[in-house]
C-alpha cells in the first residue's frame, strides 16, 4: 500500500468541502435530483457519535472522501462498518482498494464486519477487493422509503 495516501478525518470546518465533493459525487452517479440535501442538514448528521467522514488524500491533495456509519449485526451480535458513500475523483479510482484496505487498517475496529454498497463499479477494480476478502452480497432485496 502506498503511504503517500492517508485518511483525515472531517470536522465541523470542512463540512462545506465534504458537501461538494458529495454533490460532486452525484453529479457524476447521474444522481444529482435525489441531492436535496443542504450544507446545514450535513452539520447535524455528519459527526455525530455514530457517523464518521474522512478526506482520502493522495500527496496531501484531496482526492475523495468516506462516509461511514455503525450498524448493528445482530446475527453476529457484533457490529458492522456501513460505508455509506465512498468516492475517489476521476482519475483517481484506480485507488479503491488501497482505500478498503485503509478502512480495514484504520477505521474499521477489530472484528467488525465491512459492508460497503455500491451504485455503480464503473472504474473500480472490484475484483480487487475479492482478493482481500470481500464478497459481493446477492440474496438480499433492499426496500427503501
Amino acid at each position: 500500500m502506498s503511504t503517500e495516501i492517508k485518511l483525515e478525518k472531517a470536522t465541523i470546518d470542512t463540512i462545506p468541502l465534504l458537501y461538494s465533493l458529495n454533490k460532486e459525487m452525484a453529479e457524476r452517479e447521474g444522481q444529482s435530483t435525489l441531492f436535496t440535501a443542504k450544507i446545514e442538514d450535513y452539520k447535524k448528521i455528519i459527526l455525530v457519535d455514530f457517523v464518521d467522514a474522512f478526506f482520502i488524500l493522495l500527496k496531501d491533495e484531496i482526492v475523495g472522501f468516506i462516509i461511514t456509519q455503525k450498524k448493528v449485526a445482530t446475527y453476529l451480535g457484533n457490529f458492522t462498518l456501513y460505508v455509506e458513500d465512498i468516492y475517489l475523483k476521476n482519475n483517481f479510482q484506480y485507488l479503491f482498494s488501497e482505500i478498503i484496505q485503509l478502512i480495514q487498517n484504520e477505521i474499521a475496529e477489530k472484528n467488525i464486519r465491512i459492508e460497503i454498497r455500491l451504485l455503480t463499479t464503473e472504474g473500480y477494480k472490484i475484483q480487487e477487493i475479492n482478493k482481500i476478502g470481500f464478497e459481493k452480497i446477492t440474496k438480499w432485496n433492499i426496500f427503501r422509503s
